[in-house]
């Protein structure tokens, strides 16, 4: 009889997806109705579908909070999909950007053109931040060495606790060891 107290890993997974979606949208509908002229989130529904409500409403709506609302969602799911790309790439669950030297790169060249160049506007800046992320990537891709090998004081890359992988034709004990876990060593 199967256990009944374990869940299934796709019923929760869609479970979770549905209330992501939920969660999304009540913080839609709050984008759309807060600011700095509160429209209730009926009138807000009504503007959107097109329904008679007052001109002042739809235009904080339809014209400034919807615009507001989509790039918002935008840079949401572009920063998620860059996050899950850079986590793909280093296959590391815990990357981000400083692993790839993004963060230091931008950071120094814009720091150079304050100093050096008397940049003070962020549009000098945006440039300046896309110049040292494709320096810091470039050079980090082509100079990369491979990091050193550990050892420990006996010179052996193995900790005298573990021992080195062995394979059952390396040695007749690690194969009666395999035989007698029915997995290799």
């Amino acid at each position: 009889m199967p256990n009944s107290s374990v869940q299934h890993p796709v019923a929760t997974r869609y479970l979770a997806l549905g209330a992501g979606t939920v969660a999304l949208l009540v913080v839609i509908v709050a984008s759309l109705a807060i600011g700095s002229r509160p429209v209730a989130p009926d009138v807000v529904v009504a503007a959107l579908l097109g329904q008679d409500v007052p001109a002042g409403d739809r235009h904080a709506v339809v014209e400034l909070r919807v615009p507001r609302t989509v790039i918002g969602c935008a840079v949401g799911i572009a920063l998620g999909v860059a996050g899950a790309l850079i986590q793909a790439v280093t296959r590391n669950p815990l990357a981000d950007p400083g692993i790839l030297g993004v963060t230091a790169g931008s950071s120094f060249f814009v720091a150079l053109g304050i100093v050096f160049l008397g940049f003070s506007s962020p549009e000098q800046y945006v440039w300046l931040a896309l110049a040292g992320r494709s320096s810091r990537r470039s050079r980090s891709r082509w100079s990369a060495a491979p990091a050193p090998r550990a050892s420990t004081p006996s010179g052996s890359p193995w900790p005298a606790s573990r021992s080195p992988p062995c394979s059952p034709a390396s040695s007749p004990a690690c194969a009666s060891r395999s035989r007698a876990r029915s997995t290799p060593c």
